[in-house]
């Protein structure tokens, strides 16, 4: 009874922390017009649509055959958040072809996520 418990709780950690981590990525718009460069706002989160279309296929594929959901999450997220470090630095330099390129690597590694939580959620919740 302890061990399912404690089990719901680590899983529930995980759903809040990824969804915070996402929640917070909603700022951009202000982040961008505080910036001057609010004409990029649409672009960024068109970025984000076109990598909810493509990154799950792939993730899905190393998932099911090559690795366990826990070690794609883990590469994905790190790797999402090496990429996120570098996003600022372009956005106050004002190159913007290279902060779009982030952004969409940022959302291919991102957005997959979901679907691996959801796939750890299900086969650890057992009761």
């Amino acid at each position: 009874m302890l061990k399912s418990r404690m089990m719901l709780l680590r899983l529930g950690i995980m759903v809040f922390s990824q969804e915070f981590a996402y929640g917070t990525w909603f700022t951009i718009g202000l982040i961008l017009s505080n910036k001057g460069q609010s004409s990029m706002i649409g672009a960024v989160f068109a970025m984000g649509g076109i990598a909810a279309i493509l990154s799950p296929i792939v993730a899905g594929m190393l998932t099911d055959r090559l690795f366990q959901s826990q070690i794609v999450l883990a590469i994905l997220n790190i790797t999402a958040g090496i990429i996120l470090w570098f996003i600022p630095t372009q956005i106050n330099s004002g190159n913007e072809t290279m902060m779009l390129c982030l952004v969409f690597l940022f959302n291919l590694l991102f957005i997959p996520s979901y679907s691996l939580r959801n796939n750890i959620s299900f086969r650890n919740s057992r009761m």
